[in-house]
Formats: C-alpha cells, structure tokens, sequence
C-alpha cells in the first residue's frame, strides 16, 4: 500500500480562523448540519442505473433507505475493526485497519459494489477510482478474499486487488459483470487514521452501442477508532479581488485551505451587505458582481456544509477600490441598436421576406456575452448582455463557428461517446469565438432551461479544480439557483450543427418571472432555420441570409420613387 503525504494544499496571507457560528451575512444555501455516518451493516457504496444517456450512482445500505453521494459518510472504527499487527503482506502493512468482506458485527461494515440494477449495460461495468484525498501517510486498498482473520489479511496479494491508491493503472479500475448476479463484497483496508476522500466513476456500453459514464461521485471514509464529533479541522480563507472580465463587474476568488478538501460554502461579503454564496469546488470559490464605483471592504467567510468536518473560517478584510469610470453599478439605459437601412415612404406591404420592424438583428461573434436578468419597474427582465449593452433576446444570434469544433474528451459521456465531435463555446472568450455566461443584477432567483429545440443535445457545465465536468444544465428541465449579484461562465456544448433555439426562465423571488428564447447559430447551418428577428412588443425583421451579421445583406438595395427592394442571396452560410 502506498503512503500519501497528505500536506497542507497552500499557504495562507491573511486568516481569521475558527469563527464561532456561521459568520456574518447572510446564511449560505443550508444550514451546517452533523454529518450521518454509515459504521455498520452491509453497504452498497456504488450502485449505478442508466437514466437516459447517463448513469446515475447512489448507495444503498441494507434495509435502508437510499442516499446520493456525499449525503452520508462512512465510518470505519470500533472495536470489531482488525488492525494488522503481526508481519508485513503484499497489500498490508502492519498497523493498517481494515474491515473485512463478510461477518459484520456492531461497529463494522461490510462495503460492496452493485451493478445489478443496469440492465441496459450489456457485459463489463467498469469502475474506476479517479481521485484520492488522504491524510498523513494514508492509503487504501480494496482487494478480495476471505480476510476474516489477521493471518489471512495479511496473506492477500497483488492479484486479489480491485482498487488501490497506488497510482499504477493496474490499482485503479475493476470490471463487474452486469445483471442480478452482478454484486460483490470486498475487504477494504486503510494504513492510517483520518479522512479518505475517494472518487468513484462507473461507465458501460448499452446493447446498441452507446458509451455511458456517471459523473465523478466521492464518498468520504472517516477512519480511527472514534467517529468525528466535536473537533472540525482548521480552514484557512484568502481573499483576491480584480476588474471582472465584464465591464462593471469585480471578480472574486476566495481560497479554503485546509488537510483535505473543504465542503461548504464561501459568503462573499460588501461591508456588511451578503452578495453571494458560492460552492467551494476544488478549494476555489468564484463570482463576478456588480460593486459600485469607489471604495469597497470585501471579505470572504466559508461555511462548512458538516459541523463535525470543517471549521468555518473568514478571510481577513480586503480594500478595494472600483475605478470611476468603470460603469461598476450603473445598470446602463438599453441603447436601441441604431439601423442602417433607409426607413421607405411609404412603408412597403410587409411579405415573407420582407417584414416591417424597429429593431436590426446581429450575429455575435465573440467577447464575453451573458443571459442575464435585471430589474425593470419593478419586474424582472431577461436580456443577453454584451458589455455594457442590454440586446432584447429576439434580435441576436450567438455565433457557434466551425473552429469551436473539437473531439470530445474522455470523461464528457454526458455528451456523448468521447472522440466524437462537439462544438464548444469555452468558459473564457477566445478570438473568434464568444463565451456566454450568467448574470443576476440586483435580484435572486431560478434559471431554468425550459425547452431545447435543435439538431442535437445542447449543455452547460464547468471543469472543476481536478479536471473533472460539473454540469449545471443538461436539457429541458435543468435550473440553477442564482444568488442577486451572481455572474459566471461555464462551457457550452452542442452536439450536432445547426440551428438551437433554448427557452430559458428567470425566476425571481420576489419580482416575478421572463421567459425569452436564445438562438445558437453552430457550425454549418441553414439560414431557413433561423427564426425571424423579434423585438417584444415590436416588429420583426426577416432573415435575409446574410453570413455576417443579420443586417448586412448580401442583397443590393436600390431606392427608387421611395421603395426599397432587397435581393437576397446565398442561403447556405456559417462555414466561416
């Protein structure tokens, strides 16, 4: 068994550490509870099903009912955990615990695997361990074999191994074969007290073909001889400020260091005024908000989602000044989008290609683009915001181009089967290519992807610190909670070219709700398949088949006696 260092992950420049309570502010999404632990009877850790293209893990104790990753922690203590004492194994080594495959007592589990339940896998299940988190001198084994006794623990070898923290790629994958038959138990063996974060992924192919795989899932192993209660460990919270990526907007980042990974929540701090609070994914803990300008005291509390795991801790007050100038908090005046055609006297019979309207439609092409929600007279109102500019969702498209095409990566299967291709819009802008992300100005609530019409599967998610996908919505249905201030990015993906229309809804908690439709123009497409430009409460203006932006037609306008006529031309476009 390898050893881990299990070494703090980074240094601290300004701490407060240990506050009592939750802080200041306002309260993160839940109240820090006592973590349940699972420390005796049998225990299925991963228990996949296939649900539409994914598959989907819980665990599920005997007799019990079933829990999602993360909601409960496994304890691993007592007085009926062995502990090898007498010589040196393969896989053991003399002080490691371990529980053993069968004979659970009280203070005992007994932890195995199921793929009973997918039935649409045909053949292998694969289950890998993809990270690890360990304490000083950690490591863990799983092996098979009857170890109900010291002497044969410590006989078990190399061969018997089903997952190791060893690095060596022979430690970090099993197979199990599906069906009613498809269950095991294992030994399980750690070499030191403490805190083990394993995590998990399962994948398969289903009878026609299709690659499937789970999204990361980790299970926390509290290993000693008494459960945690009481003591949390230390964190330690920075904070850094910087001009956002928008105009108007302050990025945040607060950093939770501590042994192991912190779960909770970091509340971003105005004074006294709460902006936000944000999952700590990776240790980080991200937002961009809208400050107005002058001189501001941020600060930065995280609050642990277990009382008995982490501490909260708050980061040391930081000035920081928004510049004048910047527009940060000024909610800017929608500017119409000026028109650079000739208004005709008298206005023209409106037709299928040639429809009367106040407002011009634009193809966007790149920068860093948000659909965001803001007040109005009170109410909400959805927009895609460019910078400074408020655009009324009817009259843009977002450009998807063909160099956003790439091979889909491994560990993407919500996607699809990984080589496969996918158009990408990234978390950050490139030349060429726009991102688009999320904005809450001055109000809380739900966004929620409500239909998806287009060629192909369209979702957003984010790569989290380990390199892993997080996604936050992935087809009809999907919402994200928005705290009054948020902004983010995440990466975009389309599987298909063409032409995707997504509705959305803004939710608000107290000022009502918009729902508005943004097009995504990907790769090569048809301009029959984008829908007429639309102003609410406005005309339209219709599509002319323009490859750059909607208002530039490729057509010839002639004005003669005070009519305007537009030849179109070149149908087929979006190969630039």
């Amino acid at each position: 068994m390898r050893r881990g260092l299990g070494v703090l992950g980074g240094v601290a420049l300004v701490v407060a550490v240990g506050l009592p309570g939750g802080g200041v502010g306002a309260a993160p999404p839940q109240a820090p509870v006592a973590v349940e632990l699972v420390g005796a009877g049998h225990v299925d850790v991963l228990v996949p099903k296939v649900v539409g293209d994914v598959l989907e893990v819980a665990s599920v104790p005997a007799g019990g009912a079933v829990f999602a990753p993360g909601a409960r922690d496994f304890h691993v203590g007592g007085v009926a955990v062995k502990i090898v004492d007498q010589v040196d194994g393969e896989l053991l080594k003399v002080g490691d615990w371990y529980v053993a495959a069968s004979g659970a007592t009280a203070g005992t589990p007994v932890l195995g695997f199921s793929v009973a339940e997918v039935g649409a896998v045909q053949g292998a299940v694969a289950i890998e361990l993809t990270d690890v988190d360990l304490p000083q001198g950690g490591g863990v084994e799983v092996f098979k074999g009857a170890a109900t006794t010291t002497p044969e623990a410590e006989a078990a070898k190399a061969t018997d191994r089903v997952l190791s923290s060893d690095p060596a790629p022979a430690g970090r994958k099993y197979e199990m074969q599906a069906g009613v038959a498809g269950h095991e138990d294992f030994n399980w063996a750690f070499s030191a007290p403490g805190r083990y974060r394993l995590t998990f992924t399962v994948s398969g192919t289903t009878a026609d073909g299709k690659a499937v795989k789970s999204a990361p899932v980790t299970h926390t192993f509290h290993v000693g001889s008494t459960a945690p209660a009481g003591t949390a460990t230390t964190t330690t919270t920075t904070l850094a400020a910087a001009a956002g990526a928008t105009a108007g907007q302050t990025a945040l980042t607060a950093t939770v260091t501590a042994v192991g990974s912190p779960r909770g929540w970091v509340e971003f701090l105005d004074g006294t005024t709460s902006l936000a609070s944000v999952e700590v994914v990776g240790g980080q803990a991200k937002g961009e908000y809208v400050l107005a300008e002058g001189q501001h005291t941020l600060n930065a509390v995280f609050h642990p989602k277990f009382t008995n795991d982490y501490a909260t801790s708050q980061a040391t007050a930081l000035s920081y000044t928004v510049p004048v100038g910047s527009g940060g908090g000024v909610t800017p005046t929608p500017t119409p989008t000026p028109t650079t055609s000739v208004t005709p006297t008298p206005t023209p019979t409106p037709t299928d290609d040639d429809t009367d309207g106040e407002t011009e439609c634009r193809i966007l092409t790149e920068g860093d683009l948000d659909y965001a929600v803001r007040l109005k007279d009170g109410k909400a109102e959805s927009a895609l915001k460019e910078g400074a500019t408020w655009h009324d969702l009817g009259t843009v498209v977002v450009k998807v181009p063909a160099a956003a095409k790439l091979a889909l990566p491994a560990g993407q299967a919500f996607l699809g089967e990984a080589g496969t291709p996918v158009w990408e819009l990234p978390q950050a802008a490139q030349a060429g290519i726009p991102s688009v992300g999320w904005l809450a100005e001055g109000t809380a609530g739900t966004w929620k992807l409500d239909k998806v019409d287009g060629p192909g599967k369209a979702a957003l998610f984010e790569i989290s610190a380990d390199g892993t996908p997080r996604v936050l919505l992935d087809g009809a249905g999907d919402s994200k909670a928005l705290s009054s201030g948020e902004h983010g990015h995440a990466t975009w993906a389309f599987t298909k070219e063409g032409v995707y229309r997504l509705t959305f809804t803004h939710e608000t908690t107290s000022n009502g709700k918009d729902t508005g439709v943004l097009t995504f123009a990907v790769g090569a497409y048809d301009s029959v398949d984008l829908p007429k430009c639309e102003a609410k409460g406005g005309g339209s203006l219709a599509d002319t088949g323009a490859p750059v932006l909607l208002y530039a037609s490729v057509g010839v306008m002639l004005v003669t006696s005070g009519a305007v006529l537009l030849v179109g031309a070149n149908r087929r476009f979006g190969l630039f």
